[in-house]
């Protein structure tokens, strides 16, 4: 069972109290641009395949609402090695000199890079995927944790979800509280093994994990409150097509 690596966060102390919608059907946009060029705008539940040259960038534009975090996912072939970042959006943008609110380049090549990205202002943004090293196909998945469902912990007491792999498509796991509840993910396989878990954001802060299967597989989440306190947040599993 492949273990999950640690995910990279870029979060603010939010309040949020967001109405749960259910998920949208993912859409795909397939481009043939391989370096940074107009900014190709992508909204929470779509998708976007590409390609790039090494060295290569493809800027994407998206809005943030203040305190409601994004989920950036980034597969890559086997010889790419992606990094994402996050800019406040600028008439004067250039990617070369601009100080990113938010990167991650954690993985090596044909490895999966997530982000959680929460906005301190409601804004515009864009997020640049780059080529590090190697060439190759990308998908970007887009998700926003109000297109999950909203959910309660009674204290002392734990929320357990199942969810099953479509092959070995990744599984995506988001929780996001409302107030400062400190959320953790566990999660362990059909065995009742551990897994891993995600616990890296403090009171307020997202929590993302993500699976990488060999193969169809089931595994059971359970979501609690690091001090055994009640609460109630928004929680988005996608097992991805």
């Amino acid at each position: 069972m492949p273990t999950p690596e640690p995910i990279a966060t870029a979060t603010a102390v939010p309040e949020p109290t967001p109405t749960p919608t259910p998920i949208p059907p993912t859409t795909t946009a397939t481009p043939t641009a391989t370096a940074v060029a107009t900014a190709q705008t992508i909204n929470p539940g779509e998708s976007y395949a590409g390609e790039l040259a090494d060295g290569g960038s493809q800027l994407f534009s998206f809005g943030g609402r203040q305190f409601q975090p994004l989920l950036f996912f980034a597969e890559a072939a086997a010889d790419l090695n992606l990094s994402l970042a996050v800019y406040q959006t600028d008439a004067a943008f250039d990617p070369e000199t601009a100080v990113p609110l938010a990167e991650v380049n954690f993985s090596n090549a044909g490895r999966p890079e997530i982000m959680v990205f929460s906005p301190n202002i409601t804004s515009d943004y864009r997020l640049l995927v780059r080529a590090e090293a190697g060439s190759g196909e990308f998908t970007l998945h887009t998700f926003d944790a109000q297109q999950g469902e909203r959910a309660t912990l009674v204290a002392g007491m734990v929320n357990e979800h199942t969810a099953v792999s479509s092959g070995a498509r990744p599984v995506l796991i988001l929780a996001n509280p409302v107030g400062q509840a400190d959320l953790v993910i566990r999660v362990t396989g059909a065995d009742g093994a551990l897994i891993g878990q995600a616990d890296f954001g403090g009171p307020g802060s997202a929590e993302a994990f993500f699976l990488l299967p060999l193969r169809t597989t089931s595994y059971t989440i359970t979501i609690s409150e690091a001090t055994g306190a009640a609460a109630a947040y928004d929680q988005l599993i996608v097992p991805l097509d």
